[in-house]
């Protein structure tokens, strides 16, 4: 039964730790939400279900665990994690147009953080392209803005930083 037994404990752990995972993260301490956000990804990765909001929350889990290596400049395991991240996404149902437009702003965002981290691992050309795919994505009316305008503010600094 989906919604019984131990599967609805370990979605509510899963939860728990995820929220204690982005308390740590704001509070700056990141190594401690690296653990909490994998406690959370173990446990939802336990459920049996084909639930969305499951499915989407193992790939932000995985963009979370980026977010967090990347602050503690750990590029090459950030951009694993986005990697990781990118294999949830790529398992999402696209049977709607809803759906297929849920799953290209997951995509986009994904795809522009992660081109920051290449960008600051020496990888320019790819970084850049992904941002500014990102960006034009995501500024379209269904796309996630608030993303577009992070990406626009990443590529001025970066744009800022070549000319010095």
């Amino acid at each position: 039964l989906e919604h019984g037994g131990a599967n609805i404990e370990a979605q509510v752990q899963a939860n728990f730790h995820h929220r204690l995972g982005q308390l740590s993260y704001r509070k700056g301490d990141f190594r401690k939400a690296i653990s909490y956000y994998q406690r959370s990804l173990e446990l939802f990765n336990t459920l049996e279900t084909d639930r969305l909001p499951v499915k989407y929350r193992r790939q932000e889990l995985c963009g979370n665990l980026a977010l967090s290596y990347w602050r503690l400049k750990e590029l090459e395991k950030s951009i694993a994690w986005y990697d990781s991240a990118l294999v949830y996404v790529d398992r999402l149902p696209r049977r709607t147009a809803r759906e297929r437009q849920q799953h290209q702003v997951a995509l986009q965002v994904i795809l522009g953080n992660q081109g920051i981290v290449l960008y600051e691992s020496g990888q320019q050309t790819l970084g850049l392209a992904q941002m500014e795919k990102s960006m034009g994505f995501n500024k379209m009316s269904k796309g996630d803005r608030s993303h577009a305008s992070f990406m626009a503010h990443q590529l001025a600094k970066f744009a800022l930083e070549a000319k010095k």
